[in-house]
């Protein structure tokens, strides 16, 4: 099992306590012409919990959200979405560890969403069973 997987759902909601209290709209951080920046802890209009970056408002840089519907994702967010490594837990009971463009899966070493790209992925299930290897069109491969 990859080193964290087994924890990973607990740190979250730990590490986001702060930002889980906090009323939809909040933000801690540095409040700069009107917009949220640097470093800080927000809950989200639409009820997510986040913690890390913002740039103009939006989530930007390293982060960590605890989003509306129970998912859970720790990497990088450009332009407020998912954006480079990253790992998801789906609300599922399972944990997906990859690369994601603009909020969706791609292709390792790739730069495009298209859903016929390839990605190299982790995924844990909640039967503790992993699959380490390749993802396209939303299947598992190999």
């Amino acid at each position: 099992m990859p080193k964290g997987w087994d924890t990973f759902v607990e740190d979250a909601f730990r590490e986001l306590s702060e930002a889980r209290e906090l009323l939809k709209g909040v933000f801690l951080g540095i409040n700069h012409k009107g917009k949220w920046n640097g470093q800080g802890s927000a809950k989200l209009e639409n009820g997510d919990a986040y913690k890390g970056g913002f740039k103009d408002g939006n989530r930007q840089g390293s982060g960590l959200c605890l989003f509306e519907s129970g998912a859970i994702y720790r990497g990088e967010w450009r332009d407020d979405k998912p954006h480079g490594q990253g790992t998801l837990y789906s609300g599922n009971n399972e944990i997906l560890e990859c690369k994601f463009e603009k909020g969706f899966v791609i292709s390792s070493g790739e730069s495009n969403s298209t859903t016929n790209s390839t990605a190299k992925i982790k995924i844990m299930f909640n039967d503790s069973s992993f699959y380490m290897g390749k993802y396209s069109e939303h299947q598992r491969h190999g």
